[in-house]
């Protein structure tokens, strides 16, 4: 047996109530291992809960991803951010007034204000994650998976019940998307099996093969082996897959798409710094000399988004329209480069 809770409404209730318990261990020959035993605290993490002095409050872990959210860097990852904000918009009071500073940024890295404002909405959203969970309401879960992650948001109603992401391990990056997909329901669902066992709800997922394979009548078409197991070891569970395109799945889309670009990109950069801090073309040399995976989709992104390449390399910029003015005569136009 494994996380073994006893406790009572005073001290001495909790006394009895331990003393009780101890004994009708010991009658039954249990032991247990007094270095992982705690006892008469004032604080214990439970079933996804953080309780103290009568005080519930969600599990810090619940929201880790969301406060490591990183910065964006680029216009698309911005646009991916605003939208996963967007999505608890009913939840984050003056919401249309905060956001303002991160709708106008059109530099990156980020400036000062964009910085706080995105501070701010994550510690807004993390206060409207809700502190007690309604046994009547259903739960929504919404899973995403990318080339070198994976996410899941738990909802109610549309509030935050709590959130998911990880990245893949090496083995786990070589699988196919739909692998990873059903990866992120499967540890979203063991997660909070707690919260999810013995009650209906639905799982989102944006890929839709995942979803037609989660239907009951076409269960016989599976051929992955893989997705079979995970299917069966699932079987406890009473959900429904839906599909919904990826565009639309905008909060686990923007964990596990901002997880995965901040641990490509920082290896990346790591490589751009150590090197001095060469252009395009040179990084790009290397990056093939070393057959490192990184496109030059990558480390255009990387030297672009760099803050020294910023500040001290020049920046030429072309003519709107560069028409050729031809001379009727030798010597009667002179252009110079230098």
């Amino acid at each position: 047996m494994d996380d073994i809770t006893v406790c009572g409404r005073t001290r001495e209730e909790h006394d009895e109530n331990l003393k009780c318990f101890l004994n009708a261990a010991k009658r039954c020959n249990i032991t247990f291992n007094e270095k992982k035993c705690t006892y008469a605290t004032n604080c214990i993490k439970l079933l996804g809960y953080h309780i103290s002095n009568g005080m519930l409050q969600p599990d810090s872990d619940g929201v880790k991803p969301l406060l490591e959210l990183p910065a964006p860097n680029t216009g698309k990852e911005l646009q991916r951010l605003v939208g996963m904000f967007a999505y608890y918009t009913q939840w984050v009071p003056c919401f249309s007034e905060k956001i303002k500073p991160l709708i106008a940024t059109k530099k990156f890295p980020l400036r000062e204000e964009a910085l706080q404002t995105l501070k701010t909405l994550k510690q807004d959203l993390t206060l409207a994650t809700v502190t007690l969970i309604d046994e009547k309401l259903p739960f929504v879960l919404e899973t995403d998976a990318s080339d070198n992650a994976i996410s899941a948001t738990l909802n109610q109603e549309g509030l935050p019940v709590a959130l998911f992401s990880r990245t893949l391990n090496k083995c786990e990056t070589h699988q196919s998307s739909v692998e990873k997909e059903d990866c992120a329901i499967v540890e979203a669902i063991r997660k909070w099996a707690h919260l999810l066992s013995g009650r209906r709800y639905t799982v989102v997922t944006d890929q839709r093969s995942v979803s037609f394979m989660y239907d009951v009548r076409h269960s016989s078409k599976i051929k992955n082996k893989k997705i079979m197991r995970w299917r069966m070891q699932l079987n406890e569970f009473d959900f429904e897959v839906v599909f919904r395109p990826g565009k639309l799945n905008s909060v686990p889309d923007a964990l596990s798409r901002a997880y995965c670009v901040s641990l490509h990109e920082s290896t990346l950069y790591t490589i751009h710094a150590s090197l001095c801090h060469p252009g395009i073309t040179r990084l790009y040399h290397f990056v093939r000399a070393k057959n490192l995976p990184y496109s030059l989709a990558d480390v255009r992104k990387t030297v672009e988004c760099c803050r020294v390449c910023s500040e001290v390399k020049p920046n030429f910029c072309k003519p709107p329209s560069a028409q050729l003015v031809k001379a009727t005569q030798p010597f009667e136009r002179l252009i110079v480069d230098f």
